[in-house]
């Protein structure tokens, strides 16, 4: 018999120091790759989001068909009763959504943005959508002062008609947000004490924006938007409320 060549093998055998270097190299090339694959699911997380503003400026199209021109309400009223328009059963869920109450509480339909991070703030006032751990489901807020709430006694909350905006490209609806709904209010502030943010640049430092006529936009974040200023007509945040867009960094997206 034979004895086996061991020639071949004991040439081929690495030593520890050339494994190293693989290694070494193999490190190397992933830490260079890890902010590129990060920013390519970073922008699709994005586009996702984009694509939920999209599909919330076909609702407001849809809701004024069947609702004599009126654009989606902050809240419905039924029997003394007020629900936000982000909670299960509200007409975006019921009529938009077609998922279930948990899929819809758990943002898991066009109502949630992939790039929203939970708070700790419970509030009972937006239901399960407004509980931790549930916070997906609160990704967006209404533009209370452009297009209503029932129930108001603010008359610059009253609901409206979306062709009394002569303009509406220059209205935004809805924007990314940690709370439902954003008004002269909560834009005073931008930021709740509690660390939730009205106006949620999660987008690598930008904002989505669904505007009034269904078209979206991207803003980029700038450090007076987290100002806590008062409610004062030349506060910068303000300009997000209405037609002022011609002095903002407004990026359109589709």
């Amino acid at each position: 018999m034979s004895k086996p060549n061991t020639s071949f093998s004991a040439a081929s055998r690495f030593t520890l120091i050339e494994l190293l270097v693989v290694i070494a190299i193999i490190a190397i090339l992933a830490a260079m790759l890890m902010p590129a694959l990060q920013q390519a699911r970073e922008r699709g997380k994005t586009a996702s989001c984009q694509s939920n503003m999209k599909t919330l400026g076909i609702a407001i199209s849809l809701y004024a068909d069947s609702f004599d021109g009126f654009g989606i309400t902050q809240q419905t009223v039924t029997s003394g009763v007020k629900q936000p328009w982000v909670t299960t059963g509200q007409w975006l869920h019921k009529n938009v959504g077609a998922c279930s109450d948990a899929a819809w509480t758990e943002g898991k339909s066009f109502n949630g943005c992939p790039s929203r991070t939970p708070d700790t703030y419970n509030s009972g006032a937006v239901g399960d959508v407004g509980k931790t751990p549930h916070k997906r489901g609160l990704s967006y807020a209404h533009g209370t002062y452009v297009l209503g709430t029932q129930g108001s006694v603010d008359r610059a909350a009253r609901p409206r008609k979306v062709s009394a905006f002569k303009t509406p490209s220059r209205y935004w609806a809805f924007i990314d947000s940690d709370w439902y709904n954003v008004n002269y209010g909560n834009v005073a502030t931008t930021r709740a004490t509690d660390g939730r943010d009205y106006l949620a640049f999660r987008h690598a430092e930008s904002m989505n924006i669904c505007h009034l006529d269904g078209h979206g936009s991207n803003l980029k974040f700038n450090s007076q938007y987290r100002q806590t200023q008062s409610m004062d007509p030349n506060n910068p945040v303000l300009p997000l409320l209405y037609p002022e867009y011609s002095k903002n960094p407004v990026k359109e997206i589709y």
